[in-house]
């Protein structure tokens, strides 16, 4: 760009010689030259206008990445978020609010026994499941962990009076995952009182005793 810059500029001062000497044999030489010196610079203003349009058009390359700087300090911690939760009458807490079955019944997530208990807002109660099915065992004798059959998917549920431990409550161990084809080979047996010998494969879950606290209500949704 510098070398056409240049050669413009003897180009435009050899012409402007040119026509001095020529306007200086017709008659004043010194107005000839200040013509010929005002016209070059006319000139020489309209090619430097030019050439900067011409570089301010030119459209530049990025230049590479720069590494990343170092981490900034962590931020102020943002304002807590809020929990629904149903308390009884007595701010006992039944549980954390975890979703709407219908209108008036509403699962919760009882922090102290760490599963789901179903409220029932109309009849002001926990709604248990009931379950009638033997408790099976995979070891002889009704040793060994004790099995729920069709247990799936309740978490929590009530096994009938009389079975072997005397059990009312209890809830799977491994909530919602079932476990398929398990070997059984004993029973026992609820009306009888006893331990039966049977092999037979089932799909069911571990189940162990537990106790529910006594709620009192009426129950209430509470946001905190």
């Amino acid at each position: 760009m510098k070398k056409y810059l240049i050669s413009f500029i003897v180009i435009a001062a050899l012409l402007a010689v040119s026509t001095t000497l020529t306007y200086a044999a017709k008659g004043d030489p010194f107005k000839e030259i200040w013509d010929a010196i005002t016209g070059l610079q006319q000139q020489l203003n309209n090619a430097v206008a030019g050439l900067q349009a011409q570089i301010t058009s030119i459209q530049l390359l990025p230049g590479p990445t720069g590494s990343p700087g170092p981490q900034g300090e962590q931020g102020p911690a943002g304002p807590s978020g809020t929990n629904v939760i149903i308390l009884d009458s007595q701010d006992n807490e039944v549980g954390v609010y975890a979703g709407t079955v219908n209108e008036l019944t509403h699962d919760v997530w009882n922090r102290d026994l760490s599963l789901v208990l179903r409220v029932d807002m109309r009849l002001m109660k926990i709604n248990n499941e009931n379950v009638s099915a033997s408790t099976l065992y995979e070891a002889l004798n009704c040793e060994g962990n004790p099995i729920g059959q069709h247990a799936y998917p309740y978490m929590l549920y009530k096994i009938e009076a009389g079975n072997k431990y005397g059990w009312t409550y209890v809830k799977t161990k491994d909530g919602f995952n079932p476990r398929v084809n398990i070997q059984i080979n004993s029973r026992w047996e609820q009306n009888t009182q006893t331990c039966l010998n049977s092999a037979m494969q089932v799909d069911g879950t571990e189940i162990q005793p537990i106790t529910i606290p006594i709620f009192f209500p009426p129950f209430r949704i509470v946001e905190l």
